[in-house]
């Protein structure tokens, strides 16, 4: 994948916890995302059920992000 100024989900998975802060979001999929930042790159996650979503804040990425990001193909 290449990584642009654009979210880009690198990583989709199941989930038992909450991470955002609208509790209707919860009961879905995590959505682990990848963006370039500055010098840098910045990750979040989204959860979603299809109906309703929450964003985490932007956080820098570490680099096992970034190789996970770089490898994937979605």
């Amino acid at each position: 994948m290449m990584i642009t100024t654009k979210w880009k989900t690198y990583r989709t998975t199941g989930y038992t916890h909450q991470v955002g802060d609208d509790p209707r979001a919860t009961g879905g999929v995590h959505l682990h995302q990848i963006r370039k930042a500055g010098s840098g790159y910045q990750v979040r996650i989204v959860e979603s059920n299809g109906r309703f979503t929450s964003t985490t804040k932007a956080m820098p990425a570490m680099a096992s992000q970034v190789m996970a990001a770089n490898a994937s193909k979605e």
